[in-house]
Order: structure tokens, then C-alpha cells, then sequence
């Protein structure tokens, strides 16, 4: 891609006598659009005000915004965007209605920052979302849905959740996405003197942004600072993000609550952008009031364009295409309902939305094109798949790990909407889900071929309906990864059992890593980490009443959480696997989590961890101690600490004699997200072995504040 970079000074000087005009840039972008035949993009760095009159003079990082001239009559329908730099054929523009007409040439997008801080933090995100392997997973492969249930000014209307599921259905059946649908009139909420909340809601969204999506879209009411009455989502949230490396794109279809041009405040949108630990990689979101009925359109049409290949180049559109196509397809009275959203982010930006294909070759050595088997409980079910290309060939050079989650049937749902919720004042809405897991693990790919096995639970829907595999796959060298589904075969009915099973799984509990003692210290944001084991496969279906996998934290059972999606299987087995859960802002002291799990016969097994949470504000260590102890010919240097895991922490351990002569010095660094695990041979700097008896170290840590914590402790040699 040819790029060219400009200065807005550069800019007025050629375009404006050296005036500030915001039609200056416009033109320049004219000047290029017709002297450049693949000009597609316009990227502005640097925020804006709806006052142009009094941008900082001293900051380069303040562009010029566009502003309808209807401000000054009705300030309730005056708006900001950015589309009036991308109408550049002659008669596009403002008309006489004061309001943006045309359809838009170059898609343009915006990066709010104020400072090189804030443009650093989005250019590690670019970098890590488009480079970074560790960022690939099955995040990719899901939608999150949001949707409010209105408010008493629109009687509660059914329409959030109405446009939020057509769209979700709609994605479900054209592209077999996995689809999370968090709409808040089905979930839990509270009554106080401040207002209705919904903590099971904005716990919800939490959850989502931690598990990752490649896109969450909501639909509702909102405003600069959170959405909806019961601020589901609000700013506090946004800023406490961490999900660096599952970003998704947001989309909100919503009032306002994008508003960049406030030189005063950052709006919920920009920071949503602009939180350098997580957040999203782009948001395409509102500048003022916006209206349900032209949102859905405008967000339909985009979904219409997004997931379509070229299948000359292989590639999906950009962000910036399809939100381009989606305005020129939307139009007529929701003129300025469209101009009203703007794209955050890098419209030359592709989605990390895999490029290749995973198809479904047989289930139990039955060729999926024949008659399908009905898989029953206890059954013990192989499927074997393969890898394709654009082209629909086998990439006999992909090599790696796919990643299968089989669900259950769909599950049908119903909600009500109205303000009294009896009749003849409520509606409903009825929808359905697809979240039940009867496995979840990973297979090796050889060659562009896999095949996996597990043992279908106990708990199953014993309805008779079709099931869903849903596939992800990434490649061992290469920064490639594929999906896909299949939906065409039938779950019902129990298999005849010879054997029975009577103990449940094994369990293994740690926080953070696997060196963790029990009773040991953490920040107060740690990993729950769970090794479970059983012969016959662990039960994550969430079908069974009390069969989750489930945790409670400090004997608060009110609070219960269910782990069952966070489960996946060890590469090829079903008998083992990993389940991570992180915690978030615990109070300091101690705390204890209970776990429960069921293997697939519904036996369950109950295991228990005690830990100290210290705020990783101040430095400590706990638990510091060398084993074995004495030793002979090496020891393991090994510590405890409550930092957290984005740094590295500088080591330093010290060997004294008894007499106080310093006889070694042991340099390391280690990752923040594990305890401290250091090997030494007894040996000094030349390699001789220290004599037999009785010595001091001194442990001291440095993270990359330049805080310190020191321990004394003896270790003894003996050969």
C-alpha cells in the first residue's frame, strides 16, 4: 500500500493560503482522489472540538472537525463527521438542508489522541493484533450482542433486542458464527434510590471482552459516558480493560456515546480506543443522537459486506470498505442518522477474521454426505476433518493445532418487554442460544488433516435436534489460521453401557502457575488455573442442574461462578485439559476458592485453595525458600510475589559465607505472571564448586517501576 503522510500546516498552506480551513483538507483530498487512481483511504491522527476557533495552538494533535451548519438553529440536530472529507465528486457535500449528501469515495477513519502516549498505545495494539501469534484463538470465530431493553421513555420497547437477534440469526445462518447474544430484559436486575442496575449484565460484557470476540455490537440507548439507564457499561469498566490480545471491533449503535469532538473530556467511545491494556482495535460509534429504526439498517448493511472474500485477492474487505458501502447503501430521510457514525480506528484495517476453510469429512468413519448417525449419551464419537484453501483444495502444508468446540441443540429462550410486565402491557420476544459445550479441546493437524474423539456426556438436551461442531485452526509456522462448521447431524438418545464410572475427576488448583503452594500470595488480579482429569472426559455442557464447573470465592455461593466455557481439553484427549479464569480488582487479605467439577457420568470432585491477595501498587515477596535444601549438586531458588504479569522482573540473589564474604552472584529475570523459579549448580563465577556448609542469600527483586523487596535466607551445601 502507498501511503502519504501530511501535516494539516502543509495542508492549509497549499489549499488555504495558510488559513486553518477545514475545507482545505477536504480539498487535498479531491487533489488525490483524482490525481491518484487507487486512493481508498484517509486516516486522521488527532482529536477534535466542536469549537475550531480554540484548538490548542501549541498541540499538533488537534485536526479540524466538521460541523453542520444547523448547530446554530437546532442544536438538537447538529452533528460532527468525518464523511464530509470523503464526498469529493462535484456536486457532493453540504446542501441546502445544511446536511452531508453523496456517496463517500474513500473511506475515512480517525484516531482521537491528544498525545504521543495515547498514539503509541494504539500502534501497539495495530502491531500486536496484526503480528502478534498469541493473539490467534477462537475469539475470532465469535460475535457478542448486546442489547438494551429500552427505557420509560420508550415504553421498553422490544426494538434493541429485536434488531440485536434479526442480525444475530442472520450471522448464524449465513456465516455459522458463534454467537453470544447478552440482552440485559433476560438477565437479573436491582432497585435502589439510584436507579435500576444489572450487575449479572455488566459482569456479562466483562466476561466477553476477557473470553475475547471479533466483534461486540450493541444496540440500545446510551451516552458519552456509559450505555444504557443501568450503565450495563460505563467508563470506569472501559479504562479497567485488559484484553490486549483479543481485541474486538466494537460497534455501537447508540447515542453519542463516540463523541470526540468535546475538547474537554474523552467520550466512552474514544477510551474504548484509546485504553492501551485492552479495549478494542477500532470502533465504529455515534457523535451525537442517533435513531434505532436507520441504525439497524446501517449495521445490517455492513454485515452484508464484511465477511464477503474477494476471490481474486483472497481477501475481506477492510473496515473502512464496508462501513464506505454501507453509507452509500443507506440513504434517503437517514441522511444524517449515517453521517452521525464515526469510525475510530484505521479504516485500511482487515479483521482478524481467518482466511481459510475447515471442513467436516466424517463422523464415527461415516462420510458426512451420507445419512447421518444420531449421536447419543455415552457414545463415544470420532470426526475427522481437513483443512482448505480459497480454492477448496487440501492445504497439505498446514501444519498445527485445531481447535473443536461441539454444542448441543439450540436452546429456545423467551423475554419480556413493557413497563408494568403484565398483560396487556408486555410483549415478548422469543430467541434462541447455542452455548451448551459437550467438548472443547484441540487435535494436531498434519498435512492439512485432523481428527479428534471424545465421549458424548450424560447431560445432553434429550430433545432430538441437530448439534454444531465449530472449528479454529492455526498454523505452527506461519501467521495463518482457518474456521468453520458443521451443523448436519442429530443429538439424542443414550447409548447401552457396559461399564460404569463412579469417581469423579481429579482436580488441581493453582493461581497464576503451577508453582503456586496453597496459601500462597497473588496481586489482586489473578489467574485461576485448573488441571481436571478424568478417564471418560469432564461434563461442560451447563444442561444439568448443579453440573456446572463451578467456583465460588470466599463461601459466597450467592455469587457462583459458572466455568464451564473456560474449559478446553489437552491436545488429542478428551480425558484432560485446562480451564483459566481471571479475577479482577479482589480486596486485599485472605481468600479461599472452592471448585467443583462432574465428569461425564455426573460424578463430582470438590478441591479447595487458599491464597493472600497484596495490591501490586507496593512490591512483596512471600514464600521465599530454595529446595532442595541441603542440596548437592543444584538447588531451585523459588519465591512468591503480587506483581502483575505485563512486565519483567530483574533478579538479583546474593551467596555470602558465614563470615560475610560475597562468594556469588546469580543475575535473571523472569516473567511477572510466574512465581520465581531459579537454578543454580553451587557453583561461582569460574565454576568451582563452593565448598560443604552453611551459606546466606540475599533475594532481591527490582520490577520496571524501580521498587525492590529483599529476603534473607541459609542454604546448606552438602556433597
Amino acid at each position: 500500500m502507498k501511503i502519504c503522510i501530511a501535516t494539516p500546516e502543509q495542508v492549509y498552506n497549499e489549499f488555504s493560503y495558510g488559513v486553518p480551513d477545514v475545507s482545505a483538507i477536504r480539498n487535498y483530498m479531491r487533489f488525490l482522489y483524482e490525481a491518484e487512481n487507487n486512493f481508498n483511504y484517509l486516516l486522521l491522527i488527532g482529536d477534535g472540538s466542536y469549537d475550531n476557533r480554540t484548538l490548542p495552538p501549541d498541540n499538533a494533535y488537534y485536526i479540524l472537525t466538521y460541523q453542520t451548519k444547523n448547530s446554530i438553529r437546532d442544536s438538537g440536530s447538529s452533528y460532527t463527521s468525518d464523511d464530509f472529507f470523503g464526498l469529493l465528486n462535484s456536486g457532493e457535500g453540504e446542501n441546502r438542508f445544511d446536511n452531508l449528501t453523496g456517496f463517500l469515495d474513500i473511506a475515512v477513519g480517525r484516531f482521537p489522541v491528544k498525545n504521543e502516549n495515547e498514539m503509541e498505545g494504539i500502534l501497539n495494539k495495530l502491531k500486536n493484533y496484526l503480528n502478534n501469534t498469541e493473539t490467534m484463538g477462537d475469539w475470532r470465530n465469535k460475535i457478542c450482542f448486546v442489547a438494551d431493553d429500552g427505557s420509560d421513555s420508550d415504553n421498553h420497547t422490544i426494538e434493541h433486542t429485536r434488531d440485536a437477534n434479526h442480525l444475530a440469526n442472520m450471522l448464524d445462518t449465513t456465516y455459522n458464527l458463534n454467537i453470544e447474544k447478552i440482552y440485559l430484559a433476560s438477565n437479573s436486575q436491582i432497585s435502589s434510590s439510584a436507579g435500576e442496575t444489572s450487575p449479572e449484565t455488566n459482569q456479562s460484557i466483562k466476561d466477553c471482552m476477557n473470553k475475547g470476540s471479533l466483534i461486540m455490537n450493541y444496540f440500545g440507548h446510551g451516552n458519552p459516558s456509559s450505555w444504557t439507564d443501568e450503565r450495563i457499561l460505563n467508563i470506569n469498566e472501559i479504562n479497567a480493560w485488559k484484553n490486549s490480545y483479543r481485541l474486538p471491533f466494537f460497534i455501537t449503535a447508540t447515542c453519542e456515546f463516540g463523541r470526540f469532538d468535546d475538547k474537554k473530556t474523552n467520550s466512552a467511545g474514544e477510551l474504548v480506543l484509546l485504553n492501551p491494556e485492552g479495549g478494542a482495535i477500532a470502533a465504529w460509534t455515534t457523535t451525537r443522537v442517533v435513531s434505532a429504526i436507520y441504525n439497524f439498517n446501517l449495521v445490517k448493511k455492513f454485515y452484508e459486506n464484511i465477511f464477503n472474500i474477494d476471490t481474486i485477492t483472497g481477501d475481506y474487505p477492510t473496515i473502512g470498505e464496508a462501513i464506505k458501502i454501507a453509507k452509500n447503501k443507506s440513504g434517503g430521510i437517514s441522511e444524517s442518522n449515517k453521517r452521525c457514525f464515526a469510525l475510530m480506528g484505521d479504516p485500511a484495517l482487515r479483521l482478524a477474521y481467518p482466511k481459510y476453510k475447515i471442513i467436516t469429512k466424517s463422523i464415527n468413519k461415516k462420510s458426512v454426505s451420507e445419512i447421518p448417525d444420531t449421536i447419543k449419551a455415552f457414545s463415544k464419537v470420532t470426526i475427522n476433518g481437513e483443512i482448505l484453501d480459497n480454492n477448496n483444495l487440501k492445504m497439505y502444508n498446514f501444519n498445527g493445532i485445531v481447535y473443536p468446540t461441539v454444542f448441543d441443540k439450540k436452546v429456545n429462550m423467551t423475554t419480556i418487554y413493557g413497563i408494568t410486565g403484565k398483560p396487556p402491557d408486555f410483549t415478548t420476544l422469543d430467541y434462541t442460544l447455542q452455548n451448551n459445550i459437550l467438548y472443547k479441546g484441540k487435535a494436531t493437524v498434519k498435512n492439512g488433516e485432523f481428527n479428534f474423539s471424545f465421549i458424548v456426556p450424560k447431560d445432553i438436551s434429550y430433545k432430538i435436534g441437530k448439534g454444531k461442531i465449530s472449528y479454529y485452526a492455526n498454523s505452527d509456522v506461519e501467521n495463518i489460521d482457518a474456521r468453520g462448521s458443521f451443523n448436519n447431524f442429530i443429538i439424542s438418545g443414550t447409548e447401552d453401557l457396559e461399564n460404569l464410572d463412579y469417581e469423579g475427576p481429579e482436580i488441581k488448583l493453582f493461581m497464576n502457575d503451577i508453582n503456586f503452594i496453597d496459601g500462597g500470595m497473588t496481586n489482586e488480579n489473578p489467574e485461576l488455573l485448573v488441571f481436571l482429569n478424568d478417564e471418560n472426559g469432564i461434563n461442560t455442557t451447563g444442561n444439568g442442574i448443579g453440573h456446572d464447573i463451578s467456583a465460588v470465592l470466599d463461601e459466597n455461593t450467592a455469587e457462583t461462578i459458572a466455568l464451564n466455557e473456560y474449559y478446553e481439553g489437552d491436545l488429542d484427549t478428551y480425558k484432560s485439559g485446562i480451564l483459566k479464569y481471571k479475577f479482577n480488582d479482589l480486596e486485599e487479605g485472605v481468600h479461599q476458592i472452592s471448585l467443583k467439577a462432574w465428569d461425564i457420568f455426573n460424578n463430582s470432585s470438590h478441591e479447595y485453595l487458599d491464597f493472600i491477595v497484596a495490591k501490586s501498587n507496593e512490591m512483596v515477596l512471600k514464600n521465599v525458600f530454595n529446595y532442595p535444601n541441603p542440596f548437592k549438586d543444584e538447588t531451585i531458588f523459588s519465591f512468591q510475589h503480587n506483581q502483575n504479569i505485563s512486565e519483567l522482573l530483574d533478579v538479583k540473589i546474593y551467596i555470602y559465607s558465614l563470615n560475610g564474604q560475597l562468594v556469588e552472584t546469580i543475575n535473571s529475570e523472569i516473567s511477572q505472571q510466574s512465581n520465581g523459579k531459579i537454578i543454580w549448580k553451587g557453583e561461582n563465577s569460574n565454576g568451582d564448586k563452593l565448598k560443604n556448609g552453611i551459606y546466606i542469600y540475599k533475594v532481591e527483586v527490582y520490577n520496571e517501576k524501580g521498587q525492590i523487596s529483599i529476603e534473607t535466607k541459609k542454604l546448606v551445601i552438602l556433597r
